[in-house]
């Protein structure tokens, strides 16, 4: 199943979502992000979804402004 790697901007909405063919390629991106990334504002999750319309539904707050 693939891995969904989302970078969200609590402030401002704004959401990226990035798709992997593993979750552990998305958790890789992950932790590689977090090591640089200095706005305390930025969430970066990964999440495993059959697709991106599932994940968009199943995990709805992240894309409410989108």
């Amino acid at each position: 199943m693939p891995g969904f790697l989302l970078q969200y901007h609590r402030k401002s909405g704004e959401v990226h979502v990035e798709k992997f063919d593993s979750p552990k390629h998305a958790m890789q991106k992950r932790i590689a992000l977090e090591s640089t990334t200095t706005d305390d504002d930025v969430e970066i999750v990964v999440i495993v979804s059959p697709d991106e319309q599932m994940l968009r539904k199943s995990h709805s707050r992240y894309f409410a402004m989108s």
